[in-house]
Formats: structure tokens, sequence, C-alpha cells
């Protein structure tokens, strides 16, 4: 049967724009082109799921999707970051002055 593209199956956990991700130690840099690589290759540091699709020029339903399957297969190590009260208040006082 063949694979219904489009379509995603149910996933075992969700990515918000503030998740953080990171390759994990087994994921070896490709330096083939692909976005796989792409994607892997931009984690070598901790970086967030927005930070992500800025920095590979991908947008973020694509991040979100490859980083997904790349976390599932053990590739990328996953955290969602929850900001502290007053880290969220500095960043509203911050909007409200532009």
């Amino acid at each position: 049967m063949p694979r219904n593209l489009g379509q995603s199956r149910c996933r075992r956990f969700f990515l918000g724009d503030e998740t953080v991700v990171r390759a994990a130690p087994q994921a070896l840099p490709r330096r083939d082109g692909s976005v796989e690589a792409r994607v892997v290759d931009a984690c070598t540091a901790p970086i967030t799921v927005f930070e992500l699709a800025a920095a590979t020029g991908l947008p973020r339903g694509v991040v979100k999707v490859v980083v997904t399957e790349l976390a599932e297969r053990g590739a990328l190590e996953t955290s969602a970051v929850r900001p502290d009260t007053a880290t969220l208040r500095r960043v509203i006082d911050a909007l409200v002055r532009l």
C-alpha cells in the first residue's frame, strides 16, 4: 500500500515553536544537502524550532515535521522549555515599548 503523502500519523509529542532541539550524540552531520542534513547540522547546539526555521530557511511547518521524524528515529533530542513569568513579562513590556 503506498504511503499517503501529506497526511501525518499520530505523534508521541507536540512540538511548539519554543521547543528546544539538539542533535543527539550519535547523529553525525551529513553533508549531502538534504533537508534532514540541514536540520541536523543546524542543531549542534541547542536551538528552538522557531530559530531552526530561520537558520535553515525552511518553513516552520516543514521544520516541525522533519524534527519530529528525526526525534522519533533518535537523531535529535527535544525538550520543552517553559519561560518563567518574569521573562515573559520582560518580553511583553519590550514589545509594548516598540
